[in-house]
């Protein structure tokens, strides 16, 4: 999972844009400019000389790994009959005939997919320009596959550190509720602080190891009262002090 330099620019379109009505974007479509290299300046030129209002991409990706926003959250103009249900991303380059994405441009355009899906909920399928049009866009050479793949990694990355960081979170609740720290804030700060000694991983390993042995001894504490309620042992309090000398 990458870091994404996201610029917002102004197209200084001719014409007022429609606001795109994010429950109707069914497509995520993916083109490529045709072009081996060029800016956004470029582009937006490029497509007000067409008498459109301005670039007509919803976002463009460099080779460089660089994302513009372009008409963004607006109707864009990039796949005729599908503007309006759609978000177009566009990557710099002509894969018809360049034969290689740069890896830097791949990662971004799979996280950039990811957060597309994300925000429109009712996105039914991510296409190609050339399954919706008479077009070869974004060009014979676009790695159509490993995309697919690396858009199903990123979201499985995801899900795995959310479900950590739920783990995470969890944990330190729960040392908060037995006293051993002083509040989630506070270990929230002191973990990230630079001076400190005890930081990410190392952190998170503690207060997991920590939580878990608590679990294992409240799991004690209700096995030795049962044995108590069955008159097997003494005093619950002498065996619960015997049992964490040991640990």
């Amino acid at each position: 999972i990458i870091m994404t330099n996201v610029k917002y620019v102004n197209l200084k379109p001719t014409s007022k844009l429609t606001e795109l009505t994010k429950a109707s974007v069914k497509y995520i479509i993916i083109h490529h400019i045709d072009a081996c290299s060029a800016s956004w300046e470029d582009i937006n030129n490029w497509h007000k000389s067409n008498n459109w209002a301005c670039a007509g991409y919803n976002e463009y990706i460099t080779k460089t790994g660089d994302v513009y926003i372009l008409r963004g959250e607006h109707v864009g103009a990039h796949c005729k009959g599908y503007n309006d249900v759609s978000y177009g991303i566009a990557i710099e380059g002509n894969y018809d005939i360049e034969t290689e994405l740069p890896e830097i441009q791949k990662d971004v355009l799979i996280e950039r997919i990811y957060t597309a899906k994300c925000e429109f909920r009712n996105l039914q399928d991510i296409k190609l320009h050339r399954d919706l049009g008479n077009t070869t866009c974004p060009g014979k050479f676009f790695p159509q596959y490993e995309i697919n793949e690396g858009i199903k990694k990123y979201c499985k990355d995801k899900e795995e550190k959310e479900k950590e960081m739920k783990e995470f979170e969890e944990n330190i609740r729960i040392l908060e509720e037995e006293g051993i720290i002083n509040s989630t804030s506070y270990w929230k700060v002191k973990g990230k602080e630079e001076s400190s000694s005890i930081t990410g991983i190392y952190l998170q390993k503690l207060l997991q190891d920590s939580a878990k042995r608590i679990k294992e001894l409240k799991q004690l504490e209700d096995d030795i009262n049962f044995l108590w309620n069955e008159d097997i042992i003494n005093s619950t309090d002498y065996w619960l002090k015997e049992s964490k000398k040991e640990v």
